[in-house]
């Protein structure tokens, strides 16, 4: 009698390369994971300027010299 499983399709020949492929994502994708950044949004200075805090300057009045 022949066997019907076609011997390419047996997953158990690669089961160590599988297992060390799924390792090293899981590794790397938890590594990424304490490695990422978050920072506090209120102390992120975005560059908005309020403009009722600003204050109009009086401009001195400079007068012309004729030398």
């Amino acid at each position: 009698m022949e066997p019907k499983k076609n011997p390419k399709a047996d997953l158990n020949r690669n089961r160590t390369f599988y297992l060390q492929l799924g390792l090293i994502i899981v590794l790397l994708i938890t590594w990424q994971a304490i490695e990422w950044k978050t920072y506090d949004p209120e102390a992120i200075d975005i560059g908005q300027v309020n403009m009722d805090a600003l204050d109009e300057e009086d401009v001195p009045i400079t007068e012309m010299q004729n030398t």
